[in-house]
């Protein structure tokens, strides 16, 4: 399902009826831009749960399936994010199959179904009596001149994790995704930062000088006491302190430059 072989366009609408329960997480994102892309409505089944389901005997035979449950506003945002919009969601409470061949739905196998209509994947604005599509930002690109090095800064300082394909090799092996792209996931799998390796990279010299910032990322914390926590973590993985303001009753803030020289802010939203 994430490489389907029909042209894009071809049909009116598409019933993916549990079909993505056996379908691992990081994968889901691609087959919804896959059925995004054949046209049409989508009518999208799925068990729901925060973890997935080992089911050792399925049918009266041993299967060891594992069923993928999701989240509905998860999901939800999933099909957003492949240019749907979710004007509907059912969800089903849970019925009793003791009588049925299949396997027991478990504590949490309440299912939803969500019939999405087919909008462009940027999202479709009223503009007057017409529509204006616009672009999708996907995500934040900073250029290094040690790709894998700036991953592992921001990998540790964020919790987040390589897509796939994308982490370090064993010890002593060649790197050759760390010497040139490396992209960055959040905990529900979406692309958040990309490292691209170039051959020089003059530092910025912020506040003032001959290189100017381009721009910065903007890292937040709920209270205070969290900002010093993340200060400590923060110049422990190798980032340099340039402007404290944590004292600021309004919006106490950290200036840092990470790694590779570039600026960014860790600060308190919200206080007050």
């Amino acid at each position: 399902m994430n490489a389907l072989e029909q042209a894009d366009g071809v049909v009116a609408g598409v019933v993916g009826w549990y079909s993505i329960i056996h379908t691992l997480p990081e994968l889901v994102p691609l087959v919804l831009s896959e059925f995004y892309f054949l046209g049409g409505h989508l009518l999208l089944a799925f068990r729901v749960g925060d973890e997935p389901q080992h089911i050792a005997e399925a049918f009266g035979r041993a299967e060891g399936l594992d069923f993928h449950r999701w989240p509905p506003n998860r999901l939800a945002e999933l099909l957003c994010d492949a240019g749907f919009v979710v004007p509907a969601r059912l969800v089903r409470s849970r019925r009793d199959r003791a009588n049925l061949a299949g396997p027991p739905p478990g504590p949490q196998t309440t299912c939803s179904a969500l019939r999405s209509s087919r909008t462009p994947s940027g999202g479709r604005l009223a503009d007057g009596g017409g529509s204006v599509d616009f672009p999708v930002l996907r995500q934040i690109v900073l250029d290094c001149t040690d790709a894998r090095a700036l991953a592992e800064f921001y990998r540790r300082l964020l919790g987040f994790r390589y897509r796939p394909g994308d982490e370090p090799p064993a010890p002593g092996e060649p790197d050759p995704a760390g010497q040139d792209w490396l992209v960055l996931l959040d905990a529900d799998g979406r692309l958040r930062v990309a490292f691209q390796q170039v051959i020089e990279l003059p530092e910025a010299t912020w506040q003032a000088g001959p290189r100017p910032q381009q721009l910065h990322l903007d890292l937040t914390v709920p209270t205070p006491a969290n900002l010093d926590v993340q200060h400590e973590r923060a110049l422990a993985l190798g980032a340099r302190l340039l402007r404290d303001r944590s004292d600021d009753p309004e919006e106490p803030l950290r200036v840092y430059a990470d790694p590779a020289g570039h600026p960014f802010c860790i600060f308190v939203a919200g206080a007050t």
